[in-house]
């Protein structure tokens, strides 16, 4: 449910000195203050500033006027400690973007990282701002995006990043927020937590799990709307994002395939780094630019266990039709 900010969202000169001699300061954890308000289906709060609005296409906040400024907020499952490699300072640079500073923090159990990069483009530059932070389950991802040069939007982003609070709130119906529906009733799966656009499913309902199987599915909606060219060399590319070295082996591994009325590409691919990791990825794709992603990391009783996931994936359906 998301709004057309580019890419994978991640200073003036005068705005970045000035923010790093004072640092920054999250109390994750803190009491809720009145101001605070929570973002989406999330278990973020945040101070929105003046001139930016909650979503409606994406979990985050964006400003009235200037459609390129605002905060995306995702999540990525797994620990923190293989995710937060993501947001390396020498692979951020070799990505076209210039690191201006990188600041670490310590919550106990939760691990955080802030960083402030400068990006160029043939139109325009932006300053983008990204604080992830977790724990060995997951990591909660925040990209703000400022046009360069524009320091009071850039403070605005910086002083919403640093107020934000974290609540595990628990809603009656969490699965009622999303715009699509898994039926686990007929497998051994069980829902282990509702995040954000997704849902991530285990044997024993427990992340990690506890069992034998240590199999998890994760089911998620994108977070931006893009234009996708080539929905077969997306899905390819896309297996880059996930820690090791995921690489498709034979060529019946990559197929096309439909799902609740929608088309896109299936793959399974071998870890070549850790050889007893598959995975089993699923892209469908919606005409307004957004896809649904369906994740499965296996890791023994390969056949058996292909087959458990592969009918979960065949319960997926869409809640709404299209262009509603």
């Amino acid at each position: 449910m998301l709004k057309p900010i580019t890419g994978f969202i991640l200073l003036v000169s005068l705005l970045f000195i000035h923010l790093a001699a004072h640092g920054q300061k999250f109390d994750l954890f803190l009491p809720l203050s009145e101001k605070h308000q929570r973002i989406g289906g999330t278990n973020i709060f945040m101070i929105i500033p003046e001139g930016f609005v909650i979503s409606d296409y994406f979990d985050g906040i964006e400003h009235l006027e200037e459609k390129e400024c605002g905060i995306v907020i995702s999540m990525i499952p797994g620990p923190y400690s293989r995710n937060v490699l993501r947001f390396d300072e020498d692979l951020l640079n070799l990505r076209g973007l210039t690191v201006q500073s990188s600041s670490d923090y310590d919550f106990g159990e939760y691990s955080g990282r802030y960083l402030r990069a400068q990006q160029d483009g043939e139109d325009e530059s932006v300053l983008r701002m990204s604080f992830i932070f977790g724990d060995e389950n997951r990591s909660f991802v925040l990209h703000g995006v400022a046009p360069l040069g524009q320091s009071e939007l850039a403070n605005a982003i910086n002083d919403a990043l640093t107020s934000i609070r974290f609540k595990d709130v628990t809603l009656d119906s969490p699965r009622s927020l999303l715009d699509y529906t898994v039926n686990e009733k007929k497998s051994p799966f069980q829902l282990a937590t509702v995040l954000v656009n997704g849902m991530i499913f285990t044997i024993d309902g427990k992340l990690p799990p506890e069992t034998e199987n240590r199999t998890i599915v994760f089911f998620d909606k994108s977070h931006t709307r893009l234009r996708i060219f080539d929905p077969r060399q997306f899905s390819i590319e896309r297996l880059k994002l996930y820690p090791g070295a995921f690489r498709v082996t034979k060529e019946d591994d990559l197929k096309k395939i439909k799902a609740s009325g929608m088309q896109g590409y299936s793959i399974y691919a071998i870890n070549a780094q850790n050889p007893s990791e598959h995975l089993l990825q699923n892209i469908v794709f919606k005409k307004d630019g957004t896809y649904y992603v369906m994740t499965a990391l296996i890791n023994n009783n390969y056949e058996e266990n292909l087959q458990l996931v592969k009918n979960l994936y065949a319960s997926f359906k869409v809640r709404r039709v299209f262009g509603e």
